[in-house]
């Protein structure tokens, strides 16, 4: 339904379903993310944050480790045409509650052959 918009198409057409749902995004290509970080982000949500997140040790924010609450989604439709649309610039400009990132290592993306053998070669 969305085109264009990357992983915000996504959310949007989720919202499009159950408008009135938050969501836990992750992708899918962050292998080391734990179960113990999911929910330290779903507890960590609440006041009035559009979304719930962490940051890379940078301070840029991580989109696709996050909890996007239903107000994000009318902020999304609006940036639609105006702007290129951006999931971490709009982490930016809302309200936000930020966990603390206490493993970055957790948010690295894997994509490459290389990537993979080398995340072998660190658990083992």
């Amino acid at each position: 339904r969305y085109t264009g918009l990357g992983p915000a198409a996504g959310l949007l057409s989720a919202w499009d379903t159950f408008p009135d749902r938050p969501w836990l995004v992750l992708a899918i290509d962050m292998p080391r993310v734990t179960v113990g970080l999911l929910e330290r982000l779903l507890a960590a949500r609440g006041g009035n944050a559009v979304v719930t997140g962490l940051r890379h040790p940078d301070g840029i924010a991580e989109p696709l480790c996050t909890v996007w609450e239903p107000a994000a989604a009318d902020l999304l439709r609006q940036a639609q045409g105006v702007e290129k649309v951006s999931l971490s610039r709009l982490m930016a400009r809302v309200p936000a509650n930020w966990v603390p990132n206490d493993d970055p290592g957790q948010l690295e993306n894997i994509n490459t052959p290389a990537q993979r053998a080398r995340l072998g070669a660190d658990s083992g």
